[in-house]
């Protein structure tokens, strides 16, 4: 756990050190969930989502902060497309899709995610939290689409945004997470 943990750091970092050293504005990391992902930048994978969504997510408490991603901003950066993840419901049974959507490292990578032991608490807007540590997160990716299909900024919906953690059972996958507090433990 402790070598995942310290794994998912270093990546981070790499990635902080490249966007810092580069000026880019996108991170570079493929995650890698049961099966390698498609990637590509912006436009290809995000056709058939909307033009604009209210649709935003703010990162505090990292080298960057507080920092505000929005709905265009994510649109813009590199997509990842996965097939076949399963998510866990709580009595076992599993759904599985296939999703489009950013790699949350390289969302978490525009705040500048500190050295050291850190975990991520991650909200929706309708209160629901959860406290993760850096390697339950490991292959997680912000879901925009699933199974073809544009998602929404709404809880409620049958089809929210979406936090895709593989591996993870499916309480953890936050519907329309929109706000990160990076915390140094």
């Amino acid at each position: 756990m402790k070598q995942k943990s310290l794994a998912m750091i270093l990546i981070l970092s790499a990635i902080l050190v490249a966007v810092s050293v580069s000026g880019c504005t996108t991170g570079t990391v493929t995650v890698s969930p049961s099966a390698a992902p498609a990637s590509l930048a912006g436009n290809a994978l995000s056709a058939g989502l909307p033009d604009s969504s209210d649709y935003n997510i703010t990162i505090t408490g990292g080298s960057v902060s507080p920092v505000t991603i929005t709905y265009a901003d994510l649109k813009a950066m590199k997509m990842v497309e996965t097939g076949n993840i399963t998510m866990v419901k709580m009595n076992g049974d599993g759904v599985t899709s296939d999703w489009v959507g950013v790699p949350l490292a390289d969302i978490l990578a525009k705040a500048g995610v500190p050295d050291g032991n850190v975990t991520f608490k991650i909200s929706a807007p309708d209160g629901f939290v959860s406290v993760y540590a850096s390697d339950e997160l490991d292959g997680a990716m912000l879901g925009l689409k699933k199974n073809g299909t544009a998602l929404e900024n709404k809880v409620s919906s049958d089809n929210p945004i979406q936090l895709v953690i593989p591996g993870q059972v499916g309480h953890m996958w936050i519907k329309v997470p929109v706000s990160i507090e990076i915390d140094t433990a």
